[in-house]
């Protein structure tokens, strides 16, 4: 449009030029009458190329010029800023003033029609050096405040049709919504760039257009280097199949998908990540990625450590009680699943608290942590070995064979114990009673295995501690025996085949022998010889325990009687009384009738109760020390600090008489902590008035201990092993005459 104009303009101009020649050639002939037609015609055309150059070269000026107004004016028309349109003439004279849109006149108030722009602005005010140059012929673009408003300024000349300069236009655009969209672009790349998120900004083909200071803090890798790359090659992010199909899936269907992944850093090094991925849509067409991630490398190390604090005990660094039974839990799924078996192992320090209270807390929690490191040193790297509670720990063994390989690891087990530990420069000596029960044998769920390894637990401290119960091995060795229990147990007596050992029980102070212990043997027909802790709980159990204790109290204070008849000066027969004795009156009364009967006095008798059977019920123990010494018999607390709570047996039950537990004597040959703490006993039994006696002496150097400690009694084997009435008889003589020699019981 513009050039089409400029050209017909030039057409008319040449076009009345060469009218204009003709008519003055018509007119004034004889102006030109010397000069020649051809050279006259010759001269016009010449003198109009040049004014068509002229014409053209203006013309082709006046186009640029034009474009470049129109440029501007499209620029103008397409801004919703505020615009201001301006014209001035020659002298800077303001003629023409145009707002778009409607604008407030006031900001324009130094600008008034009519007036020149010197005359209101200062000389030296920058828009009058723009006007000046623009009517220079300069083209000034350049940014003025006017008001108080930003505006793009543009000064250009305006000239005529020849191309004269006539004056200056001025367009002023409002620059305030760019500058705060840029203020706000600047601030958001501030913004993304203090992100504690590392920022990816992606194309529609995944391909990284940017990313912030964090992403180079996390991963290593500078923007330069991954810029281009696919975002998940510039994250280093490795996501199982699963997972990926997951992330598509969700940002075709949600537009967004977030996770935890794992990453690599620039060297090398991995790290966990929590992944956002996002897609940004331009009218439902997808147009980039928006990829956000955090490090949590640390967060899920608070977490592992937690989870590791939550299911292990903090002293052995073992699994605790709670992961233990969910392991438990499945290897009896598996167990189950397979058909195989698996043995639970229940495993319970003997005396720990005495060597709490001997050597203090710290020596017993190293001690724990010793036997822990002990266990897993022995047993599989799959076998799960726990600190079920306290002194107590619990091992699992899945896929075992046979009873023979089950009872081969608790032997294993045993073995850890069999060599004393050294704790802080201590030497401590520790024992260990293992119980165990083997699904589904045993028990099919963790609670029935449990109680049931528990149980047998239990059985082997009973059984005299330092072992292990296996109830189907015992059963498979004594199955016959248990069958007839019942019938013949109440046969034994008839048939007389219950018979009464004694061993000898010796006077420190005097070395004399003054009593003797009653111990009951069974000749079962067929069998060998039974020991009391092979019959007696199934007797209890079948209650018959009362039968034999009753025939026990007869025939000990009976035997008694005569040998005083015989001359032997003889102060004591003791008798080990039951749990199940306790519950009963008959076992006092039956004394007291054989009392009556022989003529003894009742403090001849001794009753033993177990320390730990004392323990169980201390108000029904309380009750029978009560009614025993109201028929003026003596009672005494055997096994004493076997169970570690002997202070308590000390100061609750009034009794006559403690006999030490046997592994105390053996320890204190070689440990000093130990003789302190019999030295202790002893002073704490002369205060409380009752006498202290030693049980399982074995050796000289025992005796002299116990006698320079102040002991009252002592037995065992160094003076002669349990035996018959008769060897008793004759051992009191020869031991009267000074012959020591050991006596077997045959």
């Amino acid at each position: 449009m513009v050039k089409r104009a400029v050209l017909l303009k030039t057409i008319y101009l040449c076009a009345t030029l060469l009218v204009a020649g003709s008519l003055l050639y018509a007119i004034l002939p004889g102006r030109f009458a010397g000069i020649p037609t051809g050279g006259l015609m010759a001269f016009v055309v010449a003198l109009l190329f040049i004014l068509l150059v002229v014409a053209g070269l203006l013309s082709r000026a006046r186009v640029g010029e034009l474009e470049r107004k129109n440029l501007l004016l499209e620029e103008v028309l397409a801004t919703k800023s505020t615009v201001l349109f301006c014209h001035f003439d020659k002298q800077l004279t303001l003629s023409r003033i145009v707002f778009k849109p409607t604008a407030s006149i006031s900001q324009f108030r130094p600008l008034a029609m009519g007036k020149r722009l010197p005359d209101v602005l200062p000389s030296d005010h920058p828009f009058v050096a723009d006007c000046e140059k623009a009517l220079a012929g300069q083209h000034v673009t350049s940014e003025r405040i006017i008001g108080n408003r930003p505006y793009l300024c543009h000064s250009f000349p305006e000239k005529n049709a020849f191309n004269r300069i006539v004056g200056v236009s001025c367009i002023a655009i409002d620059q305030s919504e760019a500058a705060r969209l840029n203020a706000q672009l600047s601030l958001a790349g501030k913004v993304v760039d203090s992100a504690g998120e590392a920022i990816i900004v992606s194309d529609a083909r995944r391909k990284v257009l940017s990313v912030n200071q964090a992403f180079k803090r996390i991963t290593g890798f500078n923007p330069s280097e991954v810029v281009g790359c696919r975002f998940f090659a510039a994250g280093s992010f490795a996501m199982p199949f699963g997972q990926l199909r997951e992330l598509v899936t969700a940002l075709r269907e949600k537009g967004q998908w977030e996770g935890e992944v794992t990453g690599k850093r620039k060297n090398g090094e991995s790290y966990a990540a929590k992944l956002q991925v996002s897609t940004i849509r331009d009218k439902d067409v997808l147009t980039h990625y928006l990829v956000t991630f955090v490090d949590i490398s640390g967060i899920k190390q608070s977490q592992e450590e937690l989870r590791y604090i939550a299911h292990h005990d903090h002293l052995t660094g073992m699994p605790n009680r709670r992961l233990f039974l969910d392991r438990l839990d499945l290897a009896i799924k598996r167990a189950r699943r397979r058909g195989s078996l698996l043995a639970l192992y229940f495993i319970d320090l003997d005396n720990f608290k005495i060597i709490n209270d001997a050597f203090g807390h710290k020596v017993g929690d190293d001690l724990l942590a010793h036997v822990a490191k002990e266990l897993s040193n022995t047993l599989r790297e799959t076998d799960t070995i726990a600190r079920f509670a306290g002194d107590e720990f619990t091992v699992v063994v899945e896929d075992v064979k046979d009873n023979k390989e089950i009872i081969a690891i608790a032997q294993k087990i045993l073995q850890c114990f069999e060599q004393p530990f050294e704790v802080d420069g201590q030497v401590v000596e520790a024992g260990a009673s293992v119980g165990i029960s083997v699904f589904p044998e045993d028990g099919d769920t963790v609670d029935e295995l449990i109680s049931s390894a528990d149980a047998a637990m239990y059985q082997a401290k009973e059984s005299g501690k330092k072992r292990y119960f296996y109830l189907n091995e015992f059963l498979h060795k004594g199955a016959n025996a248990m069958l007839i229990y019942p019938s013949e147990l109440r046969m034994a007596i008839v048939k007389r085949q219950f018979e009464l050992l004694y061993q000898p029980q010796v006077n420190l102070s005097t070395g004399r022998v003054v009593g003797c212990e009653a111990l009951i043997r069974w000749h079962h027909h067929g069998k060998e010889v039974l020991l009391p802790s092979e019959f007696l709980p199934f007797a209890e159990e079948k209650g018959l325990i009362n039968d034999i204790g009753a025939w026990v109290a007869r025939t000990a204070i009976s035997q008694f009687a005569e040998w005083r008849s015989k001359g032997m000066d003889l102060s004591a027969i003791a008798m080990n009384v039951s749990s199940g004795q306790m519950d009963e009156t008959r076992l006092l009364e039956t004394i007291g009738e054989t009392l009556n009967d022989t003529g003894m006095s009742p403090d001849i008798v001794t009753l033993e109760i177990p320390e730990l059977v004392a323990l169980t019920d201390m108000r029904r123990t309380r009750k029978f020390i009560k009614n025993a010494a109201r028929l003026n018999l003596r009672c005494a607390i055997d096994e004493f600090g076997s169970t570690g709570e002997s202070y308590s047996v000390m100061k609750d039950l009034s009794v006559d008489l403690i006999k030490l537990d046997q592994k105390l004597l053996r320890a204190s040959t070689s440990r000093n902590d130990v003789r302190a703490l019999l030295s202790a006993i002893v002073a704490l039994s002369r205060l409380l008035k009752f006498e202290v006696s030693a049980v399982g002496v074995e050796h000289l150097s025992q005796l002299d201990k116990l006698t320079e400690l102040g002991f009252n009694l002592a037995q065992g084997y160094y003076f002669a092993k349990p035996m018959t009435a008769e060897q008793f008889a004759t051992f009191y003589a020869s031991y009267d005459r000074g012959d020591f020699t050991l006596t077997s019981a045959g």
